[in-house]
């Protein structure tokens, strides 16, 4: 079956399928692409049991890992921020995990057949055509990733092993009715509080600090202060704009260009929606829908007999477009939520919908302009179309043109600058933003970052709205900031850590009185001058943002009475907190969600055994590294 695939079954394709792979690798399963030059031979780098890692593998590995947060952060993935992460580290110990997983599927005697991992290629929706696997697309696909089928094939099937892996020792999960009644309470109670936030920075009127503590605080933690490296760079920068002002095109390239970008102009199908809403919480009783509704069909009525929809919505809507007649915008299939999306697209323009039920209440929907989907013609659309040709040649000649610029500098010419050039030099910086006065700075840091030694220069790089190189004409390496320079910096950090300290110690003291009752909280808010907010009901995972990062404290809220009191520290900061109303759990509907429950939990519990059981082999393994390799 393999064979068949090869000899007899477009990019972007397959790296939304890679991609998923690549989370895979990242949590426990997949194996390296690799591996087969492991087997094969190759310069060991490190070794788990009897299991190679080669140094070509691990390096690849890493620099897929330092690529993909490349992308993902930007010019902020520093060389600093990658050491602070330690990511050769985290890399090796992704390795390690991977061939752990690959021995202990051996010893359970987990074999992946031909047959499965055909099915699974057979399946994979990137090698169809008309929903049925096409031999030319799954060669097409693989040969513009370079890949060969075998090692695709080879990766599919320990891919299919690490799932047979998971399943094997999840086979021990089970859950009864007492850990399930306990999850719905867990996450149906809801409670109110209200939240007096302690802020020390209104805290400082008592705190003097004397010169000798700041100069005694700066000498204790100096490499607090420490100058990151800094670099002094040239730039040259040649914005689009400065190139196409002078460009005309004649019909014939304006035309085929709109048809090389038909896509471009395609309009999708939309409708203008108006609203009037009745707001119902999801988990309110039938009676409140019920309700909500028939207000909406009186509603409902007027409009048929000739009231307008918009006095109407100003009138009765409880949305924040009811000021505005109900009017919410324009939207396109996909935007809406599926309940309105269905019957917005089914009515005709002025028409208005039956009441109709979603999570946020119960609406009524009027359908203004329609759009339907199609193809907006060369005249309708002849500026965007020159606008993106002219964009297109653009990015081309200002690359040529900026190219001759970084020759001419390297090889010291004077040369005649484009018209429109920007250039400039910055003083010392930090990787962690660029300097104010350089244009499109993501680019800049982009460029400088990789470069390393002075007077390196980089190559031109594309940017939003121009193109540009850089030079880096000095290096200063991290050092200690002198006293004089970050006194103030100091003197801030001092007062900030004594104004943390006053917090917690009044806080503590006002909620001892709080409890006793000789401290009124509203009157200590006004005391403070600090607003008292009074929250919406929560459950344990839906807390404010003010305490929500202290897990526990939250959970110690639900075990209070009405009227009791609390302090949180959440993320740095202090809250004083009031249960201002509880409220018992509705059991009725466990019925409903106990299967769903059941799932929940039972797929946790066997998340829960997977780590588990791959946390005894890793301490049970022999890992050594190669000599001459280090990470």
């Amino acid at each position: 079956m393999l064979r068949f695939l090869r000899e007899k079954g477009n990019s972007w394709l397959l790296k939304g399928l890679l991609g998923f792979v690549a989370l895979t690798f990242v949590t426990w399963g997949g194996f390296s692409m690799n591996q087969n030059q492991v087997v094969s031979g190759g310069r060991v780098a490190a070794w788990v049991n009897e299991t190679p890692i080669t140094i070509r593998e691990f390096e690849s590995r890493y620099f897929q890992q330092s690529e993909s947060m490349r992308r993902q952060l930007g010019a902020a993935f520093t060389p600093e921020l990658e050491r602070q992460l330690n990511l050769r580290r985290v890399t090796f110990n992704q390795l390690v995990q991977e061939k752990l997983q690959l021995e202990e599927a051996k010893r359970l005697g987990i074999e992946i057949s031909d047959g499965e991992v055909a099915f699974r290629i057979q399946e994979t929706p990137a090698f169809q055509v008309g929903g049925q696997f096409d031999q030319a697309r799954y060669k097409g696909v693989l040969d513009q990733n370079r890949l060969k089928p075998r090692r695709y094939e080879e990766l599919q099937r320990r891919t299919l092993a690490t799932s047979r892996l998971r399943q094997y020792i999840g086979l021990g999960a089970s859950i009864n009715n007492n850990e399930i009644d306990a999850a719905y309470r867990w996450e149906n109670e809801k409670i109110r509080v209200d939240i007096l936030p302690v802020r020390p920075e209104l805290l400082t009127a008592d705190i003097f600090i004397k010169p000798e503590e700041i100069k005694a605080y700066y000498e204790k933690n100096k490499k607090a202060f420490r100058l990151g490296e800094r670099r002094k760079a040239q730039w040259w920068y040649l914005p689009y704009e400065a190139v196409s002002k002078d460009y005309s095109f004649k019909d014939e390239e304006l035309k085929t260009h709109y048809g090389q970008t038909l896509s471009r102009y395609k309009q999708k199908e939309s409708a203008a929606v108006s609203q009037i809403i009745i707001k119902v919480a999801p988990d309110e009783k039938k009676e409140v829908f019920d309700k909500a509704k028939s207000k909406l069909l009186d509603v409902l009525k007027k409009i048929v007999e000739g009231e307008s929809f918009a006095d109407l919505a100003k009138a009765n809507s409880e949305g924040p477009a009811a000021s505005k007649g109900g009017e919410l915008g324009t939207f396109e299939r996909g935007q809406m939520l599926p309940e309105i999306e269905k019957v917005v697209f089914s009515l005709k323009e002025g028409e208005v919908s039956e009441p109709i039920q979603t999570s946020f209440g119960v609406h009524l929907i009027r359908v203004g302009k329609r759009l339907e989907a199609a193809t907006l013609s060369f005249d309708k659309v002849r500026a965007k179309v020159e606008a993106s040709l002219s964009d297109k040649r653009a990015r081309v000649d200002a690359k040529e043109k900026l190219r001759l610029v970084r020759y001419n500098f390297e090889d010291k010419k004077p040369g005649t600058p484009p018209a429109g050039l920007r250039k400039g030099e910055t003083g010392y910086f930090e990787l962690k933003s660029a300097p104010a006065s350089v244009p499109e700075g993501d680019v800049f840091l982009s460029l400088i970052s990789p470069l390393s030694k002075k007077g390196g220069l980089s190559s031109e790089k594309t940017g939003n709205k121009g193109m540009m190189f850089v030079h880096l004409i000095d290096v200063k390496p991290s050092e200690e900031a002198a006293f004089k320079d970050v006194k103030e910096q100091v003197r801030q950090r001092v007062m900030n850590e004594r104004s943390a300290q006053s917090a917690d110690k009044k806080s503590g003291v006002w909620l001892d009185e709080l409890k006793k009752g000789t401290r009124n909280f509203d009157d200590l808010g006004k005391e403070l001058n600090v607003k008292v907010s009074s929250s919406k009901a929560f459950s344990r995972g839906s807390a404010p943002a003010s305490i929500l990062q202290n897990a526990g404290a939250v959970e110690g809220l639900f075990k209070l009475k009405k009227g009791e009191f609390a302090r949180i520290r959440s993320g740095g900061a202090i809250s004083l907190v009031r249960v201002s109303e509880t409220s018992t759990v509705d059991m009725s509907k466990l019925g409903e969600q106990q299967n769903t429950l059941r799932k929940k939990l039972i797929g946790q519990r066997r998340n829960l055994l997977f780590s588990r059981r791959l946390d005894i082999l890793r301490k049970a393994a022999k890992v050594r590294l190669e000599e001459g390799f280090s990470l």
